[in-house]
C-alpha cells in the first residue's frame, strides 16, 4: 500500500508503524468509559439544579474515582501499549529524515564548483 502511494519501498512512515502497533479498540474503549463516567454524573447533577461550576468539579471528581476504582484493566491495558510504543527497540524511520539524508549524501558526493573570481574593486582597475 505505502510502496503504490509512492513511498520509499520497504520504509513505512512512522505515523503508519504507530497505528499498527497500537490496539485501536482499547483506546477508543477506554475513552468512551471515560467520558461516560464524566458525562453521567455530570448531567444528574445539572438535573437536580446543583451549580454548572459546583456540579462540573463534582462530576469530574466522581469519574475520576469511578475510573480508577472500576476500570483498571483497560487502564493498564491502555498504559501498557502507550509504554510499548513509546519504549520501542527500534526508533520509527521517518521518511522526510530519509529523503534530508539522501539530499546531505548527494552533496558530499558532488565535486565541489570550480570557485567564482572575484569582482574587480575599482581600486585594481586604476593599477
Amino acid at each position: 500500500m505505502w510502496e503504490q502511494a509512492g513511498g520509499l519501498p520497504g520504509r513505512r512512515p512512522a505515523a503508519l508503524a504507530y497505528t499498527e502497533r497500537v490496539n485501536k479498540r482499547s483506546w477508543i474503549t477506554f475513552t468512551v468509559v471515560r467520558l461516560l463516567a464524566f458525562f453521567v454524573p455530570l448531567i444528574v447533577l445539572l438535573f437536580i439544579q446543583v451549580n454548572p461550576w459546583i456540579a462540573t468539579v463534582l462530576a469530574a471528581v466522581i469519574g475520576l474515582c469511578v475510573s480508577f476504582i472500576f476500570f483498571r484493566k483497560p487502564r493498564e491495558s491502555v498504559a501498557r501499549e502507550l509504554y510499548e510504543v513509546r519504549h520501542a527497540e527500534k526508533a520509527p524511520v521517518r521518511e522526510d529524515d530519509e529523503v534530508e539524508d539522501a539530499v546531505l549524501d548527494a552533496l558530499d558526493e558532488a565535486p565541489a564548483a570550480p570557485a567564482a573570481e572575484t569582482p574587480a574593486t575599482p581600486e585594481s582597475r586604476q593599477s
